[in-house]
């Protein structure tokens, strides 16, 4: 009787509060609540050209970065680089011809492979700068598995 009594004159807001505040500091205190989860990095990564990231997949052992780059040639190029968790450069691959190829998108295959979504100059008879769709597959290391051109 006594424990209703003190309830009963608590505003039932003040109750509310205090039982949410009890249970997050309960699940914090016991791992459920961490914020720091993932590895945290900063990291500078770049060629001897200009290189502009595009997009950023999450894999298994790491981290996909999908973008254009000028150091192979002066045209822009596509890249694909693999960094594991803690950041660290683990391969980078090139696709391209030497016209202009600009990065859209890469998304992860059901067979967990990899398809690129770019466009590519092939120059024609009377139009040097023909822009043409190309699709890519690559596996998880970054070979290409095929290339298909759109017009």
């Amino acid at each position: 009787m006594l424990l209703y009594i003190r309830l009963r004159h608590i505003p039932l807001m003040k109750l509310l509060f205090t039982f949410i505040l009890l249970l997050f500091l309960l699940l914090s205190h016991k791992g459920v609540l961490q914020a720091n989860t993932l590895s945290n990095f900063e990291r500078v990564y770049g060629m001897s050209g200009n290189e502009s990231a595009k997009k950023v997949i999450a894999t298994d052992d790491g981290y996909l970065i999908f973008g254009e780059t000028t150091s192979f040639n002066e045209n822009s190029d596509l890249f694909l680089m693999k960094i594991d968790e803690n950041g660290k450069a683990v391969w980078v691959q090139k696709y391209g011809n030497e016209q202009n190829e600009v990065a859209w998108d890469i998304i992860r295959t059901k067979d967990d492979n990899f398809l690129i979504c770019a466009t590519t100059e092939i120059p024609s008879a009377g139009n040097p700068k023909n822009q043409q769709s190309l699709f890519l597959k690559v596996d998880k290391n970054g070979n290409q598995i095929w290339q298909k051109v759109y017009t």
